[in-house]
């Protein structure tokens, strides 16, 4: 992901280089056996991913970025949103993430917020 446009030098690219930024959602349940399932709302940029633990557990990550009609025209706000929510019983959930700014990997430190975390990335603040 580049932020805070698409143009911009990423914070998540570990998908190109091992040592960049990432944003993970995961079971914490360590098994060979978890089943995953992808899928996009039809019609729509949303992406459903399904995780389902051997025990029976599962929940389901919603990914998806903004856009609406304002004043006549579609805007885009710089906003991408990941949704986690239980399917069934109690799965145990883990989240894992390390911002850097641009491919010179610079780490980029949190400043906490009442709800959130607020990161100051080349001038740009980005919250988690």
């Amino acid at each position: 992901m580049c932020a805070p446009r698409p143009d911009s030098p990423p914070i998540f690219g570990r998908l190109l280089d091992p040592d960049g930024g990432h944003f993970s959602i995961a079971s914490a349940t360590a098994s060979t056996e978890i089943k995953t399932e992808q899928r996009h709302l039809a019609s729509t940029d949303i992406l459903l991913t399904t995780i389902t633990l051997p025990n029976g557990d599962a929940f389901q990550i919603t990914e998806f970025c903004t856009r609406f009609e304002q004043s006549g025209r579609i805007d885009r706000p710089a906003a991408f949103f990941r949704l986690v929510e239980p399917l069934q019983g109690i799965p145990a959930v883990r989240m894992s993430y390390r911002l850097v700014s641009g491919w010179e990997k610079t780490p980029v430190h949190p400043v906490r917020g009442s709800n959130y975390l607020r990161y100051d990335i080349r001038g740009e603040l980005l919250r988690l």
